[in-house]
């Protein structure tokens, strides 16, 4: 699994966790991106029907630091 935008600057495959109260994607070289379930508004699952890739898409209340930047949208797919 794949997030965009990218954690560390560079593209990196990793595991997408669900908890109790959030996701946690967590990259190979030890790099973390916790998404809390209160911080989410919106969420959309596009099924990989006549596309290549699976995608989820978070839409999130208050932006979040990715890098140096930050972001209301986040993709995982």
């Amino acid at each position: 699994m794949h997030v965009r935008p990218n954690v560390g600057g560079k593209k990196a495959s990793g595991v997408l966790e669900l908890h109790a109260n959030g996701l946690r994607f967590q990259a190979p070289r030890g790099e973390r991106l916790d998404l809390i379930f209160s911080n989410i508004k919106l969420a959309l699952f596009q099924a990989a029907e006549k596309e290549i890739i699976v995608l989820l898409h978070f839409h999130l209340r208050d932006p979040i630091m990715i890098g140096k930047k930050k972001t209301k949208d986040v993709q995982f797919y």
